[in-house]
Parts: structure tokens; sequence; C-alpha cells
């Protein structure tokens, strides 16, 4: 396998590893200005909806321990990270791949190291 083949396969794993990454973080609210729980949210009375006030704790479906409104806020934060480190790595892969892909269909005549014609003839 040449260089450039290489290349393209590191690329195309980047980019799909940075697809995976960013909606990874999207699906668990890395996006949202609010904190939203994933599992059920206890409030000082009884269950409520997804969206938690200062006195909620979330119990996440994935298990584990409960979550105040803060843990919520800083966990929300990590996953927006996610998001952002995936959608770079999603468009670096993406322009290498096109990039090099364009760099193989430029004519024979422009490539480094051939002769242009009509030039010192």
């Amino acid at each position: 396998m040449r260089a450039r083949g290489v290349l393209t396969a590191c690329l195309a794993v980047l980019a799909f590893w940075g697809a995976v990454q960013s909606s990874g973080g999207i699906i668990n609210h890395g996006l949202s200005k609010e904190a939203i729980c994933n599992g059920s949210n206890m409030g000082p009375e009884d269950e409520l909806g997804p969206t938690m006030s200062v006195d909620d704790r979330c119990f996440p479906s994935s298990g584990g321990d409960y979550r105040t409104y803060e843990q919520q806020l800083d966990y929300q934060r990590g996953e927006h990270q996610d998001v952002v480190v995936g959608a770079w790595c999603l468009g670096t892969g993406l322009v290498g791949v096109s990039l090099i892909r364009g760099l193989r269909r430029r004519p024979q005549r422009w490539r480094p190291g051939s002769r242009r014609s009509g030039v010192g003839e």
C-alpha cells in the first residue's frame, strides 16, 4: 500500500472517530444550556421531568450514584467538549481526504517533476 493510501485510511478513521465522538456528546445533551437528566430526575417531593432545577438529583440510566444539579452541569460540559473535539476531528479528516483525492486528480502536466508542454522547446 502506498503512503497516500495509508494517509487516506488514517484520515478516514479520524473522520469516523470524530463523528462517533461528537454524536455521543450530542446524545448526552452536550449542547444543552440547562441541566437535563438522562434517567430519573428526583425533586424534593417526587419524580420530575428531564429538566433539572437546583434541588433535584439525577439518577442516570447507566447506573451509578446520583448527580446533583452542579454535577450534572459539569458532566454536560464534558460532553460539550466531546462534541467540539469530535467536530474538529471530523472536519480535519474530511478535508484531508478530499485534499488527497483532489491532488490525485490533478492533470499530469502540473505534477511536480513533470515537464510542462511548450516550455523550453
